[in-house]
Order: structure tokens, then C-alpha cells, then sequence
């Protein structure tokens, strides 16, 4: 009962010091262009979607600060194989993607206008790299996950910046809609990483080759979304 009372109490204190200043909602559709060293083993144009949750340091200030976080995907394979070599009558998708998820602290600086509002952002954090392939079963009804396994992962460091632009299209009771658009270049640094086409699957005897890659992950991020400010919560 302790327990239940101090977590319903942090909950309810942290609502209330959030509620305190205006939150700035924000998620978005997301290109990914890997570029450098990146780009000569990436020939793909990753696609994803991002999200981020930003505070002002102090009431009208225009630096604000959060996180946001966006999952990507760099590539994707799929094709038809046996369930098993004792059973060749019953086919099966097997589905590779190759993934990656960043989770980057933000400082940004903005005008605090609720119109118009041109604005940097500064970024620092990292990504997790990874590969995995999964077996849907082809079923007319459905298409269910029978079984995956992450084939390879990794992680590198991350950091950039960016400049983005915000107009209003909805400004009533405290709620303010925006629509955001924005470039990012995020440095990456040296990590493993699988492309499609890099798992070799040998079906004569049953195996499977990695080709490995290693390099800089940078990448130049466009990114189009909704952004919501609250004024305040009222309870």
C-alpha cells in the first residue's frame, strides 16, 4: 500500500511540474539520407517516424530543452522459403529489415511567437543499429509473426544539429497546432551494420554468411509533422 501511495504521489508531482510550463508535443513523418561512408554502403533512402517532447528552461525564454526520439528503417528484403526441408510443401515469407532507433537530447532556440516561428536545434545522443528477420506465416486471413531472431546489432554515438520552420493552423483554448518542417545533420560515429543483400543464405547445406560493414553513420534527416503547444493543464 506504501508503495502504491509513492508512485501514485511522483506521478502526480511530476504531472504538475510539467503542467507548469507549456509542453510542446511534437511527431512527425521522417526521410533518412545516409551520407559519407554511410552512403557508399546505404544506397537505400530510409524511412521513418519521430517524435519529441520539448520544455523552455523559464516562462518565455526562447531556449527550450527535451528529447526526441525517431525509428527508421534503412532496408528491407523478403522472400519465399520451404518451412523446413522435411516439409518443402508448406511455403513461408521470410522478412528481413534492417532497423535503427536514435534517442537525441535537444536544445532548441525559437522565438516564443504562437504564429510563425523559425528555429535551431542543437543534438547530442546515440543510435541502436540492428537486423532481423522474421517468418510470416500466408495465410489468405492473415499475415502473423510465426518466429524472428535479431541478426546482428550495434550502436554508435550521434550528434548534429538542424533548422526547422513552424506555422500555425490552429490556435484556440490553450492548444496551439502547428505544422513543422525540418532538416537535421547528424554526425554518427564508427559502428557494424548489416545492408541488404549482406545475409547470405546458402540453402544446399543450411547456412549463413554475414557481410558485415563498418563505417560512420552520418546521415541528413527532412521531417515533416504536426507540433502541439499547451499552454497550460488545468486539473
Amino acid at each position: 500500500m506504501i508503495k502504491k501511495t509513492s508512485i501514485l504521489t511522483l506521478i502526480f508531482v511530476s504531472v504538475m511540474t510539467i503542467s507548469s510550463f507549456a509542453q510542446n508535443l511534437g511527431i512527425n513523418f521522417a526521410l533518412g539520407f545516409p551520407q559519407g561512408e554511410f552512403k557508399d554502403n546505404v544506397s537505400r533512402t530510409g524511412l521513418g517516424i519521430g517524435g519529441e517532447l520539448l520544455l523552455p528552461t523559464v516562462a518565455g525564454s526562447p531556449v527550450n530543452w527535451g528529447f526526441n526520439l525517431i525509428f527508421m528503417n534503412y532496408g528491407d528484403e523478403t522472400r519465399r522459403a520451404p518451412w523446413s526441408y522435411t516439409i518443402p510443401d508448406l511455403t513461408v515469407d521470410v522478412n528481413r529489415q534492417n532497423n535503427f532507433v536514435a534517442g537525441h537530447a535537444v536544445i532548441r532556440i525559437a522565438p516564443p511567437s504562437p504564429l510563425f516561428k523559425p528555429y535551431l536545434d542543437l543534438m547530442a545522443g546515440g543510435k541502436y543499429i540492428w537486423t532481423q528477420t522474421s517468418v510470416n506465416s500466408r495465410s489468405a486471413s492473415n499475415n502473423l509473426d510465426v518466429a524472428s531472431d535479431e541478426n546482428f546489432s550495434d550502436w554508435a554515438f550521434s550528434y548534429g544539429g538542424g533548422a526547422g520552420i513552424m506555422f500555425s493552423v490552429y490556435n484556440e483554448m490553450g492548444t496551439n497546432v502547428m505544422i513543422d518542417i525540418k532538416a537535421r545533420y547528424l554526425f554518427g560515429s564508427t559502428a557494424q551494420y548489416l545492408a541488404e543483400g549482406d545475409v547470405v543464405v546458402n540453402t544446399t547445406n543450411g547456412t549463413v554468411k554475414y557481410n558485415t560493414r563498418r563505417s560512420k553513420t552520418d546521415m541528413l534527416f527532412a521531417q515533416i509533422g504536426v507540433n502541439l503547444t499547451f499552454d497550460s493543464m488545468n486539473f
